[in-house]
């Protein structure tokens, strides 16, 4: 009888083990303070070298917990209004309370350009005028990011002549996951051809929509 008991104290320690691995690798404090995201390093420090949940049960995946907070969504850009090359992609990670974005531009003509989240998560049309006008829960005036302004404004991306560009930004009323008003997910990340003037209105006057993607939880 206590050979029995101790085995089944062995198998129940094991499986808490294994449930705590699994909480770690989700959990947003394992991404250090002002480490660069890179997309690649960030999927397998999340799954900890495991298949990634979307592939699903018949080819391996995994399927996260029902009810599992989100900590982390994406967007992969896409060209749009004639440009052919634009790609890139858009992380969100939430960490301690906030929410990062790092944003990679390639293909990108050189200069700044404004880049904001839009209200409708479509980028279907071929000019991205699916994707809505400003998100802009707050009805705030737009503006730079720094200042009252809407919570998709993100100010410009400089793009080098590379082609390539990468802004980090931080908007302390953003959520991730939660449903609200302030939840970036199914939201549109846009790409627009000018700079963001930061002051006209309603959108900056930054031209038209080269790249466009909509943000979805990982």
């Amino acid at each position: 009888m206590m050979r029995r008991m101790l085995s089944l104290l062995f198998v129940v320690g094991g499986m808490a083990a294994g449930c705590a691995t699994d909480e770690a690798a989700l959990d947003d404090s394992t991404v250090a303070e002002g480490e660069a995201l890179d997309p690649d390093s960030l999927e397998e420090r999340r799954w900890g070298g495991r298949p990634h949940p979307g592939g699903g049960a018949m080819d391996g995946g995994i399927v996260p917990d029902a009810g599992r907070p989100v900590h982390f969504a994406s967007a992969k850009l896409a060209p749009k209004s004639g440009n052919t090359t634009l790609g890139g992609k858009a992380v969100f990670a939430k960490r301690r309370g906030k929410v990062q974005l790092t944003l990679w531009v390639e293909g990108a003509p050189p200069g700044k350009h404004g880049a904001h989240l839009h209200a409708v998560g479509d980028c279907s049309a071929p000019d991205a005028a699916s994707a809505g006008g400003h998100w802009n829960p707050t009805q705030a005036p737009h503006g730079a990011p720094s200042t009252p302004s809407h919570l998709g404004d993100l100010g410009n991306i400089t793009i080098g002549r590379s082609g390539r560009g990468l802004l980090t930004f931080e908007n302390p009323a953003w959520t991730l996951g939660d449903g609200a008003p302030t939840d970036v997910l199914n939201h549109a990340i846009v790409i627009h051809a000018d700079p963001d003037d930061l002051t006209s209105q309603p959108s900056g006057n930054a031209g038209g929509r080269i790249g466009c993607g909509v943000v979805e939880a990982d």
